[in-house]
């Protein structure tokens, strides 16, 4: 089997497969796989968790009974950058090795038997026509989300995924760490009827996010079935990702008006978050809040034994009436965030101005407060993003 195909279209196929190559080893979730079937030729990777295929546009001579070969990926990458733009060629010859020849020369690759490789076919090919949802706001839902997924999947599984859930009558993405809880409304997946809940598990979501940020403005297809998913690009490019058989837990998403609010601006707030964590002791991750005489105290603990504090004015529009906040007993020492998940939260904030949601947990015999948590919203073109931080009193 030969391929003639020009340096532009294999880097676009290889680009697109790319996202599913494994980063180490000598195996076959390594190789690159180019498979000659039904009229066309394709590129397909599976780096034992996610599978992926690119369709190729090239000319393919079938000499023999051989429809598909194998080759090292990270090699044939290396060399796709060092030759000129032309048209290129890939042989799988009749020792199993790959030739691959540019004008000025050629190298050999090794190959695999591709008979080893784990193809999808009959599953995707009795799965029925799926839902359409555009590639950038889904990546940007799962970049969301990615942040604040745990990564215990062994001491607690149910939370290394992120899931669609129903909750009163709409469709949440949701992650979670006990921490923290991401969650975004897309309008998409509202009110569509073929729409279900997939899963996916926090380790295979930056490969999505790179097969959906390859797809640019573009809408995918998503097809779900009991045990994978599959998301299909407009050229016939295919993602197919499993589905964890742990399910994320049912939360209530609070819906009701935060207690009270500061507004800052977003610059401001990150640049004090960094210059205290600059000082801070390297293990130190504890961010305290509190007011301050119509300010809003910021501090952590110094490595120099000392406390350093930044200072913030709350910006118009601010909620926070002192005498309400003594009858919600609002803690007199302010209350703790994660410094991590606050940067994070921040990393991918779109606004010049941020608002934090105060809510207080108060004990009823007591009077006192117990804990609270933080919520931060924004709406993203019509998407609903909000991340909710478990107060550390």
């Amino acid at each position: 089997m030969k391929i003639e195909v020009t340096k532009r279209d294999l880097e676009a196929a290889l680009a697109v497969a790319g996202v599913g190559v494994a980063g180490t080893g000598s195996d076959m979730t390594t190789h690159f796989v180019f498979r000659h079937q039904d009229g066309r030729t394709e590129v397909l990777t599976n780096n034992g968790r996610v599978g992926v295929s690119a369709p190729l546009i090239c000319q393919s001579s079938l000499t023999d009974d051989t429809r598909s070969f194998t080759c090292e990926a990270k090699r044939l990458s290396s060399w796709m950058s060092a030759v000129e733009n032309s048209v290129l060629g890939l042989e799988w010859t009749s020792d199993k090795k790959v030739l691959a020849t540019s004008p000025k020369g050629s190298i050999r690759l090794n190959s695999l038997d591709p008979d080893l490789f784990p193809h999808w076919d009959d599953q995707f090919n009795s799965s029925e026509e799926g839902y359409q949802v555009p590639a950038k706001r889904l990546a940007s839902a799962l970049g969301h989300v990615k942040l604040f997924i745990s990564d215990k999947d062994t001491r607690n599984p149910r939370l290394s995924v992120t899931e669609v859930k129903e909750y009163k009558g709409e469709r949440l993405l949701e992650a979670t760490d006990k921490s923290s809880l991401g969650v975004v409304k897309l309008a998409c997946l509202q009110g569509e009827e073929k729409t279900s809940a997939f899963r996916i598990h926090g380790k295979d979501l930056g490969t999505v996010v790179g097969f959906l940020a390859s797809a640019g403005e573009e809408e995918v297809e998503v097809r779900e079935l009991d045990n994978r998913m599959f998301l299909i690009r407009k050229d016939g490019s295919v993602m197919n990702v499993g589905r964890p058989s742990h399910a994320f837990p049912d939360l209530t998403v609070g819906t009701e008006d935060d207690q009270f609010t500061w507004k800052f601006k977003t610059t401001d707030l990150k640049s004090s978050l960094q210059a205290l964590k600059a000082g801070a002791a390297k293990e130190d991750v504890v961010v305290n809040f509190k007011s301050d005489r119509g300010q809003v105290a910021i501090s952590m603990a110094s490595a120099s034994g000392s406390r350093n504090i930044y200072h913030l004015e709350p910006l118009e529009g601010s909620k926070f009436d002192p005498d309400k906040v003594t009858e919600a007993a609002f803690p007199e020492d302010g209350f703790n965030l994660p410094h991590p998940h606050l940067l994070r939260v921040l990393s991918q904030y779109k606004g010049g101005e941020i608002t934090m949601g105060l809510n207080v947990k108060v004990n009823s015999d007591t009077g006192k407060a117990v804990g609270g948590f933080t919520r931060f919203q924004e709406d993203r073109d019509g998407d609903e993003y909000l991340v909710i931080l478990v107060w550390m009193l």
